[in-house]
């Protein structure tokens, strides 16, 4: 559906899906029985989010030792390493309800798509936030992770907004 503006007034415009889309997803209505089975078997799995969570953890490990690795500036090469994992989590996160992981991961997403170079200062934000993240993993701090997660997710915004403070004060 697409909204088209009509003076004041916005209009919705329904765009009919092509036939190889409508085979690729299938067309119809949902069966109430299979939501609910999709439902209860999400509730099941949000139990155990720790090994999901490492997994992905791990991989931003790799992205980061590369990207230290570089030379500054080089943010083209490296982004897409850092922020698959980074995604990857806080999709996850959301699903497993460890909503801490998924602020967490909303202030780093912000952070990466407003720097512009990936320079040593960046690279350890992005290593600070990996080390908190890993520990909100492992301590199970499932929820919002009342005054703590408040204030790690205060701290990590504290650490992106020096950066760019410093960053600004430079140019």
């Amino acid at each position: 559906m697409i909204l088209q503006e009509e003076g004041e007034r916005t209009k919705a415009r329904v765009i009919t899906a092509s036939r190889i889309l409508q085979t690729k997803a299938g067309r119809g209505k949902i069966d109430d029985h299979k939501i609910r089975a999709c439902q209860d078997a999400l509730a099941q799995k949000t139990s155990d989010f720790k090994p999901v969570a490492i997994e992905f953890l791990d991989q931003l490990e790799i992205a980061l030792e590369n990207a230290a690795q570089s030379e500054e500036g080089d943010l083209d090469t490296h982004k897409a390493k850092i922020f698959k994992p980074v995604f990857d989590l806080k999709a996850s996160a959301k699903m497993f309800k460890y909503d801490l992981v998924t602020i967490m991961t909303n202030i780093m997403v912000d952070f990466l798509e407003r720097i512009k170079t990936l320079d040593q200062d960046a690279v350890e934000i992005v290593r600070a936030h990996h080390k908190t993240l890993t520990l909100i993993v492992l301590k199970k701090m499932s929820g919002t992770g009342g005054d703590s997660g408040k204030a790690l997710a205060k701290e990590l915004q504290s650490a992106c907004a020096r950066y760019f403070s410093k960053r600004n004060a430079q140019q």
